[in-house]
C-alpha cells in the first residue's frame, strides 16, 4: 500500500550563486521576445526613438517581475488541484486472537476494511467555487502590479522627456544672452554703456548657464530613472533616443460621468478589490458548508475463528453541534470589510478622477493666458524689428526683444508640460495608457483558467 502511494518525486531547484548578476547585465531592449511581442499586440518596433508607450510596455516585458507575477499566478492554479480534490481513501485492518476457547477450530480472527469519507453539504464544491475566486484575484494582481509598473515607467519617460524639454529652453536663453553680452560688451567700448551695464548681461548670463547645466543635470538623472523603471543596465540604455512627438491629452470635463464609469470599469485595482471580495464570498461558503457533517463508510471483511463475515461500519467522525457558528461569523465579517474595502476603492478612484479634471482645467486656463503672453511678445519682436530696419533703434534692442520672447516662451513651454502632466494623472486615475485608441492595457500572457482541472 505505501508503494503504491509513495509516487511523487522531488526535484531541488537550487539557486543560482551569482543571482541576478548576469541576467541583468545581459538585459538589452533590443530582445528577440520582446519585438516579437510587440509584433503580436500590433506596436511598432522602435525607429527614430522609443516612444513612452514602447517603453511602458517594455517595462512590464523586462522586469524580473513578470516571472514571478507569472508564478504566483500559477501557483493560484494549482490550488484548485487541492480544492477539487475528494478525500481519499483508507484501509483500516485488525488482528484478533482468541486464548480462551481451546475447542475452537481456529482462535484468529482477521479484518480488513476500507474506510471512505463521503462530504456532505457541498464542501467540495464551496473549496472549488473558493479556488476559483482566488486564481481571478491573482491575475488581478499580476495584472493591476504590472500595469502600475509599466505605468511608472510611462511616467519616467514623461519625466525625462521634459527634462530635456526644459534643457532645451535653458539653452535657448543662455544663447539669446550670449549675444546680449556681446553687444552690450561693444556698446561698452563705444561709450554707450556703463561697466556696470555690462556687470548686469554677464551676471544673467552666468545665472542662465548654472541653469542649463542644472537642467543636464536633471536630464541625465531622468534617464537613468527611466533605465531604472525598465531593470535595463545603465551601458545598455546610453543609446536610446526618446521620441516625445505625443504627449497626453487632457479629456473634455464634460463628459465628467462618462469618465468616471471608464474609470470604475478600467481600474485594475477595483478589479482586484472585486475578486478580493468573491474571497471572502467563497471563504463564507465554504464555512457554511462546514457546518454539515461528513459521512464515514467503512465496508470490509471479518474471518473471525474460521467464519467470514461481512462488515459495514459508518460513522460520523465529528458533529458540528454549534452548527460552525463561530466560522460563519468570521467569513461573514471578512467579506462585510471586503465589501467595504471595494467601495472605498472605488471612492478613491472617483476622488482621482476629480482630481485629474480639476488639475486639467487649472492647466488649460493657464496655457490661455501663456498664450497670450507669448503673442504681445512676439508683437514687440515684431515692432523692435520694424524699427531696426528703420534706423530707429541697434541690434542690442533687437536682441533684447527677442531674450524676453525666449523667456516668456520658456513660460508657455512651463505651462504646456503642467497640461501634459495633468493629461498624464488623468490617464493614470482612468487606468488608461496611451491614446483612447490604444485599447486597453495588454497584460502579459498570462495563463488561461483551468477550470477544467476539477473534473
Amino acid at each position: 500500500m505505501y508503494l503504491l502511494s509513495a509516487c511523487a518525486t522531488y526535484t531541488p531547484a537550487p539557486l543560482p550563486p551569482d543571482g541576478q548578476l548576469q541576467p541583468f547585465n545581459q538585459r538589452r531592449l533590443d530582445e528577440a521576445g520582446l519585438l516579437t511581442w510587440f509584433d503580436s499586440l500590433g506596436v511598432p518596433r522602435p525607429a527614430a526613438g522609443w516612444t513612452p508607450r514602447q517603453l511602458a510596455l517594455a517595462a512590464a516585458w523586462l522586469r524580473p517581475d513578470r516571472s514571478r507575477r507569472l508564478a504566483e499566478v500559477k501557483a493560484a492554479d494549482a490550488a484548485l488541484l487541492t480544492a477539487g480534490a475528494r478525500p481519499q481513501p483508507g484501509v483500516a485492518s485488525d488482528l484478533e486472537y482468541a486464548f480462551s476457547d481451546p475447542q475452537s477450530s481456529s482462535r484468529w480472527g482477521v479484518a480488513l476494511a476500507g474506510l471512505f469519507t463521503i462530504e456532505l453539504g457541498g464542501k467540495r464544491g464551496a473549496r472549488i467555487a473558493r479556488a476559483r475566486a482566488a486564481s481571478l484575484t491573482a491575475r488581478a494582481v499580476a495584472t493591476d502590479s504590472e500595469w502600475l509598473q509599466a505605468n511608472q515607467a510611462y511616467v519616467a519617460a514623461f519625466a525625462w522627456a521634459r527634462a530635456r524639454r526644459q534643457r532645451q529652453a535653458a539653452a535657448e536663453e543662455r544663447t539669446a544672452l550670449d549675444t546680449i553680452v556681446a553687444l552690450t560688451r561693444a556698446r561698452y567700448e563705444g561709450g554707450t554703456l556703463t561697466r556696470l551695464d555690462v556687470a548686469r548681461v554677464e551676471a544673467e548670463l552666468s545665472g542662465a548657464f548654472a541653469a542649463e547645466q542644472a537642467m543636464a543635470r536633471e536630464e541625465r538623472l531622468a534617464r537613468v530613472e527611466v533605465a531604472g523603471e525598465l531593470g535595463v543596465p545603465a551601458e545598455a540604455f546610453a543609446g536610446i533616443e526618446l521620441d516625445d512627438s505625443n504627449w497626453p491629452l487632457c479629456r473634455d470635463s464634460g463628459a465628467r460621468e462618462e469618465l468616471q464609469r471608464e474609470a470604475l470599469g478600467g481600474r485594475w485595482s477595483l478589479r482586484r478589490a472585486a475578486a478580493d471580495y468573491q474571497v471572502a464570498e467563497g471563504d463564507l461558503r465554504v464555512a457554511v458548508a462546514n457546518a454539515a457533517p461528513d459521512l464515514s463508510l467503512g465496508p470490509g471483511m471479518f474471518f473471525d475463528q474460521g467464519t467470514g463475515k461481512f462488515t459495514l461500519a459508518a460513522a460520523l467522525p465529528s458533529i458540528p453541534l454549534n452548527r460552525n457558528r463561530g466560522p460563519i461569523a468570521e467569513a461573514e465579517a471578512r467579506r462585510t470589510v471586503a465589501g467595504l474595502r471595494l467601495a472605498e476603492e472605488q471612492e478613491r478612484v472617483l476622488a482621482e478622477v476629480e482630481a485629474g479634471l480639476a488639475g486639467c482645467d487649472a492647466a488649460r486656463r493657464e496655457v490661455v493666458l501663456a498664450d497670450s503672453v507669448v503673442a504681445e511678445a512676439e508683437r514687440r519682436a515684431r515692432l523692435a524689428d520694424a524699427a531696426y530696419d528703420r534706423g530707429e533703434t541697434g541690434r542690442l534692442e533687437v536682441a533684447l526683444a527677442g531674450l524676453d520672447l525666449t523667456r516668456v516662451r520658456r513660460t508657455m513651454l512651463e505651462a504646456r508640460l503642467r497640461l501634459g502632466d495633468a493629461g498624464l494623472a488623468l490617464e493614470r486615475a482612468l487606468g488608461a495608457w496611451g491614446s483612447r485608441d490604444d485599447g486597453p492595457w495588454p497584460a502579459v500572457s498570462l495563463p488561461a483558467a483551468p477550470w477544467r482541472r476539477e473534473k
